[in-house]
């Protein structure tokens, strides 16, 4: 019976240790995802700023050209 209780008490150790390790790569996966989550973040802002600048530039050009083709249709 006591080998029992003590093969009992190592299965017992033996899932906390796994349950442990489970913990510490969920810690360590949670602490990579939470820094590729904000770089993402920054990256996507980045973007955004971008794209608005090219936008603006487009619009800009848009009216240059218009402004050039209303002087070629009407030359006086």
């Amino acid at each position: 019976m006591a080998d029992r209780i003590e093969s009992g008490d190592a299965l017992i150790v033996d899932e906390s240790k796994t349950y442990i390790n489970n913990g510490k790569i969920f810690a360590i996966w949670y602490i990579y995802h939470q820094a590729q989550v904000k770089a993402f973040e920054k990256i996507i802002q980045n973007n955004f700023e971008i794209l608005k600048d090219l936008l603006e530039t487009n619009q800009y050009h848009a009216a240059l050209l218009s402004q050039i083709e209303s002087k070629i249709d009407n030359p006086n």
